[in-house]
């Protein structure tokens, strides 16, 4: 049950913060639409995304390389059944590419109504909001697995805790594995 909370509390925390801030923008009625920097902000978000999309793009490659080489990696290639690893890109990339789509179309937001554009600034916030969580989310993971040390994964296999494994995966290795004992007995 805990293993279950955890995962989902992991895979939701970027949408629920983003909509809980973004409400607050909504009821604090805040309004960056006539700001005079409202372009050097699209300029920026854009920039950003752009720039996390490559470097997600550039460090697949670099992962998936050590694949093969780093115990640890292949572990947990192995053990993912859930595959969180590919969910966190592909979720990461795909919000930031809509993200990118919502914040151009905001440089022509003089051709829509004033009601139209709120509506997308507010879809923009929680957007921007998504992506900054969802990169943060996925590089994390990233980088534990990259500078995470062999040795943490022989003490987890000689103990039996994986951090990957579900507890319905611990009980079915601990129940066989005192089936094995009791035919060997």
């Amino acid at each position: 049950m805990k293993e279950t909370m955890k995962y989902y509390c992991e895979r939701m925390y970027p949408y629920v913060v983003s909509f809980a801030i973004t409400c607050l923008f909504i009821s604090k009625k805040i309004d960056i639409i006539h700001n005079k920097n409202m372009n050097s902000a699209l300029d920026g978000v854009n920039t950003f995304a752009a720039l996390i999309i490559g470097f997600l793009g550039a460090m697949l490659p670099v992962v998936l390389g050590m694949k093969n080489e780093s115990k640890i990696v292949k572990y947990v290639f192995e053990k993912d059944v859930r595959k969180l690893f590919l969910k966190y890109i592909k979720s990461t990339i795909k919000v930031g590419l809509i993200l990118v789509c919502v914040t151009i179309g905001l440089y022509f937001r003089n051709s829509f109504s004033d009601k139209t554009i709120f509506k997308v600034v507010y879809l923009w916030f929680f957007l921007l909001g998504v992506f900054v969580l969802c990169t943060y989310r996925c590089l994390s993971n990233m980088l534990n697995l990259i500078f995470s040390r062999d040795s943490d994964l022989e003490n987890a296999l000689i103990m039996g805790n994986s951090p990957i494994k579900d507890k319905k995966e611990n009980d079915l290795e601990e129940k066989y594995s005192l089936k094995e004992m009791d035919t060997k007995s």
